[in-house]
């Protein structure tokens, strides 16, 4: 791993044994982009407020934000998040490429979702200045958040979860998952919202942009979740009761951060199974159920997750993943579909102006690149809010000029 503040990031992985007893290795670090968040009025004036604010790279690459778990690529993730007490961050050490920004100001009963960028486009060495006004939806939505048993609520926080990423509902397996499951780290890294709630009290989303969300609710072991869509001026009601699971998830997914490379073709269920089992190595095995073997799901072209290939599964057939034993997920047919959000009404008369709502899939992209064919179709299928306004700073380099070189060389000693 090399960092440097006026580069991205490298993180490489070296193999040293008695075969390869040492290596010399050339790092060349890339110009890195950077981008400052200012908040602003309506009026077009800075606003000194305590913000949440959100960065989310719209290819899926995930990143670690400088200076936090150096250590634990694990904890990488499309989306980097950071609380300013001014409303204003800078965001260093980019990788060149296409990313959204969020606002949210939150209170420990309720979040407003400010305003945002759908889109900014960064090259190397570049920097640009972002500057985010209030954007008005007249959205309005509660989550009822259930009551679970005293013994679980003295062990664990309840939580709640919304993501752009419809497909993390493949992982609602109704089971429970240790803090350390790597499920729960899918669900959670990258929300748009995310935190702690009180059992039984509504938890309040303002002014939440018009798309089609997971919502994730319940104690963190434990977390249930619900498709969620969301139209312009309307008010809805979340509920997601409480279900005790049935036992402890048993299978270990770590291995699904593996990437693999996808030719645009039609895959059959079983076909797909066995691409996930050699990639996943030495563990999980997955199995198709005899009543999907020969139904097709087309993927690609593309180099992604695991993770991606099964919630794209989720999305487009609906096939769900249930653990036999320790080591093998079972892929099966659709579930039995969730009750949908209750509408209780509408708090504009008519249509609201302020969104237009996508005609294409809507937040799909934002963790999934083989979804888009195309520019046209990226452009199209990256949901959020209205486009704030863009500034480009004076400072900006060439791409590609400044390069920064290191030759290392390890060594294996026994």
């Amino acid at each position: 791993m090399v960092t440097h503040g006026e580069f991205v990031r490298h993180d490489q992985r070296i193999n040293l044994g008695p075969d390869r007893p040492e290596a010399k290795v050339e790092v060349r670090l890339k110009p890195a982009a950077k981008i400052r968040v200012m908040v602003y009025d309506a009026a077009g004036k800075p606003v000194a407020r305590p913000s949440i604010i959100r960065l989310e790279a719209l290819d899926g690459h995930a990143f670690i934000p400088p200076g936090r778990q150096r250590h634990l690529s694990a904890f990488a993730s499309p989306a980097w998040t950071e609380r300013s007490a001014t409303g204003d961050f800078l965001f260093s050490e980019l990788t060149e490429g296409e990313y959204s920004i969020d606002v949210l100001q939150t209170t420990p009963t309720a979040t407003t979702y400010y305003g945002g960028v759908e889109r900014i486009e960064v090259k190397a060495g570049e920097a640009r200045l972002v500057k985010v006004r209030p954007t008005d939806s007249q959205t309005r939505v509660s989550v009822q958040v259930p009551e679970f048993p005293d013994e679980l609520q003295k062990e664990v926080p309840a939580m709640v979860v919304i993501s752009r990423n419809v497909g993390l509902l493949a992982w609602d397996d109704g089971l429970f998952h240790g803090l350390e499951d790597e499920r729960l780290g899918r669900i959670t890294l990258g929300a748009l919202i995310y935190g702690p709630v009180s059992p039984g009290k509504p938890y309040q989303v303002g002014n939440l942009p018009p798309g089609t969300y997971s919502f994730f609710v319940g104690p963190a072991v434990a977390l249930k979740g619900v498709k969620v869509e969301v139209a312009p001026g309307q008010e809805i009601t979340v509920e997601v009761p409480w279900v005790k699971p049935a036992r402890v998830a048993e299978v270990k997914l770590w291995r699904l951060h593996q990437r693999v490379e996808l030719p645009a073709k039609q895959y059959t269920a079983e076909e797909l199974c066995g691409l996930l089992t050699a990639a996943a190595k030495p563990g999980p095995v997955f199995i198709a159920q005899p009543s999907i073997r020969g139904q097709t799901l087309r993927l690609g072209p593309a180099k992604t997750s695991l993770w991606d290939v099964l919630e794209r599964a989720y999305l487009d057939k609906g096939w769900t993943l249930v653990e036999e034993g320790e080591k093998m997920l079972i892929l099966g047919p659709p579930s039995k579909p969730s009750k949908p959000a209750r509408r209780t009404g509408n708090i504009l008369p008519g249509h609201s102006h302020s969104h237009v709502v996508q005609a294409c899939r809507p937040i799909d992209m934002v963790s999934h690149p083989l979804l888009c064919q195309g520019d046209d179709d990226l452009r199209c299928c990256v949901g959020g809010s209205p486009v704030g306004e863009l500034g480009i700073s004076p400072q900006h380099s060439e791409p590609g000029i400044v390069t920064l070189s290191l030759i290392v060389m390890l060594s294996a000693r026994q």
